[in-house]
Formats: C-alpha cells, structure tokens, sequence
C-alpha cells in the first residue's frame, strides 16, 4: 500500500474517479484480493462514526 498512496494525492491516484471512502474500499480490495485469497471485505473509516464497506459478491 505505502508505494501506490503514501504521500501521494488521492485524487491524482483514483482519477477519473473521486476519492470517496466507497472507491478507496474498492481499490484496496482489488489490491489486497490476489494476496489475501479468503479476503471478503474491506472497511474504510472516514470519521469514527462513518465508513464505507465493499464487499465480495456471492
């Protein structure tokens, strides 16, 4: 993870997407989904009240 976004721009990272918690759920899970193979989800928290979850599809 730390080379694709660490001290990088998200939005230059996810265009033409934005860089909403929903779309960085995604991407994290389609990078972590070929090493993690029993990977079903993955939650990203914007504030310690809201997340975004994206979830495999049965």
């Amino acid at each position: 993870i730390d080379e694709h976004i660490d001290h990088r721009n998200l939005n230059d990272i996810m265009y033409p997407l934005n860089s909403s918690a929903e779309n960085l759920a995604r991407m994290f899970f389609d990078i972590f989904k070929p090493m993690l193979p029993e990977l079903y989800a993955v939650e990203v928290s914007e504030t310690p009240k809201t997340s975004a979850i994206y979830e495999l599809d049965n």
